[in-house]
């Protein structure tokens, strides 16, 4: 019976060794790097959705999507939604998307929200006829660097909210 390996024996595990390291390596990339990254997306997007779902409800519940009220102006980071009883601001600012409620010029704090969305564009365009907002289109998509290169995702998810007006 023989003490130790061949050198033939040596060899070929000192052959087998890069090989099974690249194959780990590959692993070890995914799970460390991509797992977190997409993980990440599915997080941002559920926030998305439910920052979604709280302006459908407000849209639902509004009588006009009005260009100013109360000397703010609605634009790129301000989103105004005129209820019977309230109005109701979006804020996009810092990452965050906000969301106040208003009563004359009284903020509602049990109407006060917000959303951290670090890694997402959104944009809004409020359709008009005759001077009233009847509808919003809502573009977003989240923008993530893969890499070196910036990658979005979610792009060009388009909502519409038609027939809020009686």
């Amino acid at each position: 019976m023989r003490k130790g390996y061949s050198f033939l024996e040596i060899l070929i595990i000192i052959a087998v060794i890069p090989i099974l390291l690249i194959v780990i390596n590959s692993f070890i990339v995914t799970m460390f790097n991509d797992v977190p990254k997409t993980e990440k997306a599915i997080y941002d997007n559920s926030v998305m959705l439910f920052l979604l779902n709280q302006m459908q409800r407000d849209i639902d519940a509004a009588k006009n999507l009005p260009q100013s009220i109360n000397g703010n102006i609605s634009d790129a980071n301000l989103f105004l939604i005129e209820q019977a009883d309230k109005v109701i601001h979006y804020q996009i600012k810092d990452k965050y998307v906000y969301r106040y409620g208003f009563k004359g010029n009284q903020q509602i704090p049990e109407d006060t929200r917000d959303w951290l969305l670090p890694d997402t564009k959104i944009n809004w365009q409020v359709r008009r006829q005759n001077g009233r907002g009847y509808a919003v289109e809502i573009q977003h998509y989240s923008k993530y660097k893969h890499r070196g290169d910036f990658i979005k995702k979610m792009e060009n998810s388009h909502i519409f909210y038609v027939g809020i007006l009686e």
